[in-house]
Order: structure tokens, then C-alpha cells, then sequence
């Protein structure tokens, strides 16, 4: 993980310390960037519906992610 750029390493102790390199949700961002392009074709709509039919989602969570859509589609 380290190669990847996700970690640093800390060699100046016998054991390595490693910290993350960037926030969590930069890393997400990038690692479901990735996931996008080479799991789903560069389909983002392909990604949502395979994620939603891989487990039950509450009603709770179901208005959550039809709020999030509604100020996507606000904002173009």
C-alpha cells in the first residue's frame, strides 16, 4: 500500500510505523474512481445499481442516497 501511495513508512525504529497518507475520503474517491474504470466500464450508474442489489438497503439509507441524487441533479 505503500507503493500505491496510500501509506507512508516510518523505518526509524527496528518496526515500521505506517500512517495514512491522505484523508479517508480522498482514498475512497480514488479507490471507487479505479474501481469504476476497470470493474464497470467508466459506468458510475452500472456501480450504484450493482451495489444496491448486492445487499438489502434500509429505507433509511434509501432516502439518504434519493437526497444525495436530488442535490446532484441541483447542482448541474
Amino acid at each position: 500500500m505503500a507503493e500505491k501511495g496510500l501509506l507512508t513508512r516510518n523505518e526509524r525504529y527496528r518496526s515500521h510505523l505506517y500512517t495514512v497518507r491522505h484523508p479517508r475520503e480522498k482514498t475512497q474517491q480514488r479507490l471507487i474512481t479505479n474501481l469504476v474504470q476497470k470493474a464497470f466500464s467508466g459506468s458510475a450508474k452500472s456501480l450504484v445499481m450493482g451495489a444496491l442489489s448486492a445487499k438489502p438497503v434500509s429505507k433509511t439509507e434509501l432516502e439518504e442516497i434519493r437526497q444525495v441524487l436530488r442535490q446532484f441533479e441541483e447542482e448541474s
